[in-house]
């Protein structure tokens, strides 16, 4: 996000240590060396299995759905560093959402892609968000599998000059970790493609949860980690690159990794100053 100092990371809500209680404060980091001790909580208090876009040119954070141990969410908060670090409450939700994932299509609309609801676990109904300021929800393609916890960004066909959604990985209907990648383009309102199957030693035998980043260029879908089920190393370390040409997509391992496996986790793009690059 953009604060009134540059570039600042905000993490949000989650769970504890040992995944036994809620957390409901923001806190703010402007520089590599630590997060600053000023927080706030939000509007809506706690909750966890959210998911969030940035809107508004970079300044502000749009948190989505989520878990507060009881029930699935169908709030969301708006969350702004200018004047002040605050969260205020942002649009409902078409419905109670929570494992889902969430991208910005383009200046006025967003997308709600799979998840958790009270109706189906996991979902493949995807959402469109019409106008980023007015509640104006609608029902966009479904996905061709069911996913919760995966992984989603918008991406650029440089061939085709057009924008795509790809999504990969998550929960399927059997529990198991998926393996494969769908994708979409912007403005198409027939189906998702399924266009590759992740098979190639990072996601072999399916992953949930990973965390993922779209390169600035658009180019590249980067999925980091995530986890297996049934393997006794079920957190990977590995990272794998998404791209597309021609409507075809292709995946392929790094050779950077992790260097602990983790799954559920966050990754955004930071600033070379936050990483004290060379």
């Amino acid at each position: 996000m953009d604060g009134d100092g540059g570039h600042a990371v905000v993490i949000c809500g989650g769970q504890g240590m040992e995944g036994n209680f809620l957390l409901k404060s923001c806190y703010i980091a402007t520089n590599q060396k630590s997060f600053q001790s000023e927080h706030f909580d939000m509007q809506n208090g706690y909750r966890t299995a959210a998911a969030s876009t940035v809107i508004d040119n970079g300044l502000t954070l749009w948190i989505t759905g989520g878990w507060d141990f009881s029930s699935r969410q169908n709030t969301s908060e708006l969350v702004t560093l200018n004047p002040v670090s605050s969260s205020k409450n942002g649009p409902q939700l078409i419905l109670a959402l929570e494992s889902h994932c969430m991208v910005q299509l383009n200046e006025s609309h967003a997308m709600l892609i799979g998840g958790s609801s009270d109706f189906h676990d996991p979902e493949d109904r995807t959402w469109c968000y019409s106008n980023l300021h007015q509640q104006q929800w609608a029902s966009c393609p479904n996905l061709n599998y069911r996913r919760k916890n995966l992984a989603c960004g918008v991406l650029y066909d440089n061939m085709l000059d057009q924008t795509v959604v790809m999504v990969a990985g998550g929960i399927h209907v059997d529990m198991f970790g998926d393996k494969t990648v769908e994708h979409l383009f912007i403005g198409d309102n027939s189906r998702w493609d399924q266009g590759w199957t992740i098979d190639n030693g990072v996601l072999c035998y399916g992953t949930f949860g990973p965390s993922s980043v779209v390169s600035h260029d658009k180019s590249r879908l980067i999925i980091i980690g995530g986890r297996a089920i049934g393997y006794p190393n079920p957190y990977h370390k590995s990272l794998c690159s998404c791209t597309i040409t021609q409507g075809s997509p292709n995946c392929e391992v790094m050779k950077q990794e992790l260097q602990i496996g983790r799954g559920l986790s966050v990754a955004m793009l930071i600033p070379d100053s936050f990483a004290n690059c060379q």
